[in-house]
């Protein structure tokens, strides 16, 4: 046992020691009255409300490494709703429901009281996909039941978990008594670092992927129309951008054709006037070694054939009133297929096979968050609302449909890449200093095969990528699970496309490291880490713009713009220069950047107990662009700095 609880009667808060020292606080029963009893047992607290019942039972785990604590409510009496609320001050805090403008650590405030349901953060507040927070005191929360009709509230420091069952999205759900309200919550020893106390509960909280994406995705880009082209996409142009990538030095795994392929949305079948020879299309990209991907949706817009089919009625998510449901989406007003029944998704799988036989390889599936479902939604099958979304990922990752998927729900055992949500083009308004506390966020909470969405953003309204936000973005992506471009490097000038093909030569150079790290992933690993992965420091708690790639590689990228300084947090221990100068890390580093530097980029390999600090730190851009490396090394007197012409 390496904590104890406490319970106070007279300001109904449940306190968590470690050694003595409070480590959590939960104000307990605040939708209730006062506490009328208190009975407390060797590994049993039972909490008498007037209305309800709290028991809290201490669980260890992993030869008393770790404490577990089971939380569950049962109503004595009608009650609406159940609310406890934990204090998130004193720690750092992670994970929890993805925002527009995610940050890492979590903010003091994210959201207002939402429903736990995945959502569109375009159209909702938030999207909920997994009830998972960890702090850097070594404390988790995880709400483990899938039943519990789920809010949260974060303010002011505050998480608000609070079980409210008889308004939507949950109403229409049956609600199982013993399934009202419980969660859990995870103590780590104080002897444990962050990174083990989460190893350890992790496989109590979630599975891993037994298998990985294919190789090619993570060893070429992904190349799309839809940052580039948008709805005015055609057989002309995508073989026109083709040979654009081509001709200036890129290389493709897949070219996914996006929106405006079809003849409605729904219909499932190539519009005849854009793309009259898609078996030709895919022979061609087949010839070349590029697969063809597909946009797929679940919505079948009211005046497309598909909707008239009167055949077929009963695969659409319906109303309580037994009418099928007419939702809003970004193309007007349509119905929704149903995948929680196995016919709605026989009938889909029959549009796929359809597709694949004109050619197709595989689909990016769009959409399918709760907060697209129709008012007043009921699923054929499901106990709660995200189970439409789970339906959705695991219909689209059998058959190998799916490249990619953009929402999740209990689903992190299935190995497919989850697409970051839209990036706007700007550094930071949902941009790019969004890419990592999102893929961050994902990692922890189990999903380790992020696809950060498109490089530059997706140039919405008009307002294109700059310049030097293009080739920071790429250098962000180099070193991640995958890369995809739609913007095109050459609709710059010269110089951005020699900046990035320098860019793809270095991620070509690492990989046979990236993808043993990412393959690493089906063992249960997490590839791309945050710092305080092997740093507990104040520094590394609240670093959002550095990353560990497996145990070798720590990447420092450039976020902000006309940043001409960066600093460096160097973990703990003996660092070998590339020199074979050793220094002493466990400080940081700031370093000096030219007015013109376009890239700031920081690789350790791990040598036996040392690790190496690799030549390429910045490459800087002259007038003439001959490439400069600068080589950073830290010594016991200091930074000594200095220059090395490119050959």
């Amino acid at each position: 046992m390496c904590s104890t609880v406490e319970i106070n009667e007279a300001d109904k808060t449940c306190d968590f020691l470690r050694k003595n020292e409070r480590v959590l606080r939960i104000h307990i029963g605040e939708s209730l009255g006062a506490i009328t009893a208190l009975f407390r047992g060797d590994t049993t607290t039972t909490v008498d409300f007037e209305r309800a019942q709290l028991n809290i039972v201490r669980i260890p785990v992993n030869d008393a490494a770790i404490d577990r604590y089971d939380f569950s409510w049962s109503p004595l009496k009608r009650v609406r709703y159940l609310k406890d609320t934990i204090d998130l001050n004193g720690s750092y805090w992670y994970g929890g429901p993805l925002i527009n403008n995610m940050e890492w650590p979590l903010p003091k405030s994210s959201h207002d009281f939402s429903p736990f349901v995945t959502g569109d953060v375009f159209k909702s507040p938030v999207n909920s996909y997994e009830p998972y927070w960890l702090s850097s005191n070594k404390v988790a929360v995880h709400v483990n039941d899938r039943f519990v009709p789920l809010w949260t509230q974060h303010k002011e420091g505050y998480l608000t978990l609070q079980s409210l069952p008889y308004e939507a999205p949950y109403r229409n759900f049956e609600l199982r008594p013993e399934s009202f309200f419980r969660y859990r919550i995870f103590i780590g020893s104080p002897q444990n670092s962050l990174k083990l106390f989460y190893q350890e509960h992790k496989p109590l909280i979630y599975d891993h992927p037994m298998t990985t994406p294919r190789k090619h995705i993570m060893k070429k880009p992904i190349w799309t129309t839809w940052a580039k082209y948008k709805e005015d996409v055609c057989e002309k142009s995508l073989l026109d951008f083709v040979d654009a990538i081509e001709s200036h030095g890129f290389e493709l795994s897949q070219l996914e054709l996006d929106d405006k392929w079809s003849t409605d949305y729904g219909d499932f079948e190539f519009d005849p006037q854009k793309f009259p020879n898609v078996s030709q299309i895919s022979g061609f990209l087949k010839s070349k070694g590029i697969e063809f991907t597909l946009w797929i949706h679940p919505f079948i817009s009211l005046t497309s054939r598909t909707a008239h089919d009167c055949s077929i009625k009963d695969l659409f998510v319906k109303t309580s009133s037994g009418d099928i449901g007419v939702t809003g989406w970004w193309h007007g007003d349509a119905y929704i297929l149903d995948f929680t029944n196995p016919e709605t998704c026989k009938w889909m799988s029959s549009k796929l096979d359809t597709l694949r036989k004109a050619g197709v390889d595989a689909f990016k599936f769009d959409a399918g968050e709760v907060s697209y479902l129709p008012a007043d939604f009921v699923l054929y099958n499901g106990s709660t609302p995200n189970d439409y979304t789970k339906a959705f990922v695991v219909f689209a990752c059998s058959n190998s449909y799916a490249s990619e998927v953009r929402t999740a729900s209990r689903t992190q055992g299935e190995p497919v890449l989850i697409r970051t949500l839209d990036r706007l083009s700007s550094w930071n308004d949902c941009g790019i200093q969004t890419v990592l506390p999102v893929l961050l966020n994902f990692a922890i909470c189990g999903y380790q095969f992020n696809l950060p969405d498109m490089i530059g953003g997706n140039a919405y309204d008009g307002k294109n990528c700059e310049k030097q936000l293009f080739i920071r973005w790429t250098q962000l992506n180099t070193f991640l699970m995958t890369m995809q471009l739609s913007l095109a490097p050459w609709d710059y000038d010269d110089e951005t496309v020699q900046i990035c093909q320098t860019m793809m030569k270095l991620r070509n150079d690492s990989m046979p490291y990236l993808l043993k790290t990412f393959q690493a992933v089906a063992q249960g690993d997490v590839p791309i880490r945050p710092l305080w992965w092997v740093l507990e420091s104040e520094e590394a708690f609240k670093c959002s713009d550095q990353f560990l790639v497996g145990d070798e590689l720590l990447v420092a990228p450039v976020v902000n713009k006309d940043q001409w300084t960066r600093k460096v947090i160097l973990p703990e221990g003996t660092w070998l220069g590339n020199d074979d100068v050793r220094y002493l890390g466990g400080r940081t580093i700031e370093v000096q950047v030219a007015k013109k530097t376009l890239h700031l980029k920081i690789r350790f390999l791990s040598t036996g107990s040392h690790r190496c600090l690799t030549a390429l730190l910045e490459i800087v851009r002259n007038e003439s662009f001959p490439i400069t490396f600068y080589f950073v090394t830290v010594m016991l007197e200091g930074i000594c700095k200095y220059n090395a012409p490119h050959h």
